[in-house]
C-alpha cells in the first residue's frame, strides 16, 4: 500500500502494562453486556507451561454499580488468570495469555451457571475465542492435547469448545490455537467453578 516493507510486524509492547475494564454477567440466567455489581475479582499471574499461580493476587476488587474491576498494572510478557466469583454464577477463573499493551475494554464474564450436561463432570475446562470462530481444519484447534469432537469441521460456526473431566487431576490444562497456547488449572465442579481459557486471536 506504501510502496515499501513494513518497519515492524508486531505489537510493539510497552514496558508496564495497565488493564482495566467491566464485569458484565448472567442475571436471571440472561446473558447481557450490562456491568454487573457485587462481583469480586481477583488477578494472578500464573506459570505460561503449568498455569500454576506465582505468588499473592495482583489485584482484588468488588465491583460497584459501575461494574468495574481495575486496574491491575502487569507486564507484557505475564500471563493472568482472573477469578470472578459472582451472584448466581459459578466461580469462574479465566486463563489468558499477556497483553502486549495497555487496555481499558478488558470486559469479563463469569461463566454461565452449571446445567444438565455438566453434571458427573468433576471439573469443566473451556476454551473460547471471543474474536472469532473455530475453522477446522483452517485452524489448529488443540484442548488438553485433542481436536475437540464439539467444534464442526467446514463452515466455521463455533466459538467455544468444552472440556468435560470425569476424574479430577490438578494438573495443566492446555488450550492452542494456531500460534496462541495457553495452559490452565481445572478446578472441581462439584464446588461450582469453572476454567475458561480465553484466546486473544
Amino acid at each position: 500500500m506504501t510502496g515499501r516493507e513494513p518497519s515492524r510486524l508486531a505489537i510493539v509492547p510497552e514496558k508496564a502494562v495497565t488493564l482495566s475494564g467491566l464485569v458484565t454477567g448472567f442475571p436471571g440466567g440472561a446473558r447481557t453486556n450490562r456491568p454487573l455489581a457485587g462481583a469480586h475479582v481477583e488477578v494472578f499471574a500464573v506459570s505460561p507451561e503449568t498455569g500454576e499461580r506465582q505468588g499473592d493476587p495482583l489485584h482484588s476488587k468488588q465491583t460497584g454499580g459501575d461494574g468495574a474491576w481495575g486496574a491491575v498494572t502487569t507486564t507484557p510478557d505475564t500471563y493472568l488468570e482472573f477469578v470472578i466469583s459472582a451472584p448466581d454464577s459459578p466461580v469462574t477463573h479465566i486463563y489468558m495469555a499477556p497483553f502486549p499493551r495497555s487496555s481499558d475494554i478488558v470486559h469479563l464474564r463469569p461463566g454461565r451457571p452449571l446445567g444438565a450436561p455438566d453434571q458427573g463432570s468433576e471439573a469443566i475446562v473451556m476454551m473460547s475465542r471471543p474474536r472469532g470462530y473455530f475453522g477446522i481444519p483452517r485452524d489448529v484447534v488443540i484442548l488438553d492435547g485433542k481436536e475437540p469432537d464439539d467444534v464442526k469441521s467446514g463452515v466455521p460456526t463455533d466459538s467455544t469448545t468444552t472440556l468435560r473431566l470425569t476424574s479430577f487431576a490438578d494438573r495443566a490444562i492446555v488450550g492452542e490455537f494456531n500460534l496462541e497456547r495457553v495452559a490452565a488449572r481445572p478446578w472441581p465442579a462439584r464446588e461450582n467453578h469453572i476454567s475458561i481459557i480465553e484466546l486473544m486471536s
